[in-house]
């Protein structure tokens, strides 16, 4: 099977809110409940969103970091080619599925092309912590 690696793919659940990547190079799964609310068992509940990666959009996250420090979290990581970017947005889930955004972080001086970032995630979860970082460019568009 031939895959387009220029396309990314996502899992939209309306119920939700929720919005979770999809491995177009293997199975994905998603874990999801349906309750006495109608709108958690409507057939329109989900969609799968692609998207095209446009080649004067490439931003690369050169990496991620996040160590335990007594109670906090501290995070940091690196960005090349950050270009049109407006925000960066910290975002966390207890499970790796449904994320909620913890801060919003304006872009360094993107006349450069590498960044470094850094928060500190000063109420952390008992247990596992997911991290993710999100980018809204200019023309409003988040990856």
């Amino acid at each position: 099977m031939s895959v387009n690696t220029s396309l990314f793919a996502w899992l939209g659940d309306r119920f939700t809110g929720s919005t979770v990547p999809l491995n177009l190079l293997s199975n994905s799964t998603y874990d999801f409940e349906i309750t006495s609310d109608d709108n958690s068992y409507i057939p329109e509940r989900f969609r799968i969103i692609f998207r095209q990666l446009v080649s004067n959009q490439i931003m690369t996250n050169r990496y991620l970091t996040a160590m335990l420090n007594v109670r906090n979290i501290d995070m940091e990581w690196k960005v090349e080619n950050e270009k049109s970017n407006v925000l960066n947005g910290v975002e966390k889930s207890e499970y790796g599925v449904n994320f909620c955004n913890l801060a919003i972080i304006n872009p360094n001086d993107t006349n450069r092309s590498n960044h470094i970032y850094q928060w500190q995630d000063k109420t952390p979860a008992s247990g596992s912590n997911y991290y993710r970082i999100s980018v809204t460019k200019s023309d409003s568009n988040i990856s």
